[in-house]
């Protein structure tokens, strides 16, 4: 099992997407979802998760009502962490390595995604994984996807 632990949460400009730092294997890795998913997995801004769950797919709009979440990330990490987690759906792998001039390929990351909810621009929860680390204990291996309040754990099947 690979225990991305959160050490840091913030809203990035648009304030609707979520950074996360977190820790893996004492390697610093970026994570990137809608304030709707830690909404979700707190438990919180429970009338816009209802309206949520109505529509099947998030929007800027429902994003733009989650208050509750925002005040949890601005005190994370002391916040009171339970034990609620998601199991997301649908995982992938994208490798921007052949894109010379990405970011991606300047810092060596593969980005790993859980989709669980769909949104407009920060569909999906993105890990920057480094590429070292993920050859070591992902590449060609199938994997759970579990958002918990304080990590990101990858379960091998």
């Amino acid at each position: 099992m690979i225990k991305i632990k959160f050490k840091k949460m913030q809203l990035m400009e648009d304030e609707r997407t979520v950074k996360i730092i977190g820790e893996y294997k004492n390697e610093e890795m970026e994570i990137e979802l809608s304030v709707l998913q830690v909404a979700k997995v707190f438990r919180c801004d429970k009338e816009v998760l209802k309206e949520q769950e109505k529509c099947g797919w998030g929007s800027g709009e429902l994003e733009d009502k989650c208050e509750e979440i925002r005040e949890i990330i601005k005190k994370f990490p002391n916040v009171k962490i339970g034990k609620n987690e998601i199991n997301v759906r649908y995982t992938s792998v994208v490798n921007k390595s052949f894109d010379r001039d990405s970011e991606d390929m300047k810092n060596q990351v593969i980005r790993v995604f859980g989709e669980d909810l769909s949104g407009w621009e920060n569909e999906g929860i993105m890990i920057r994984f480094p590429v070292e680390l993920y050859k070591q204990d992902l590449q060609g291996k199938e994997f759970d996807f579990i958002l918990k309040q304080d990590s990101i754990e990858l379960r091998i099947k």
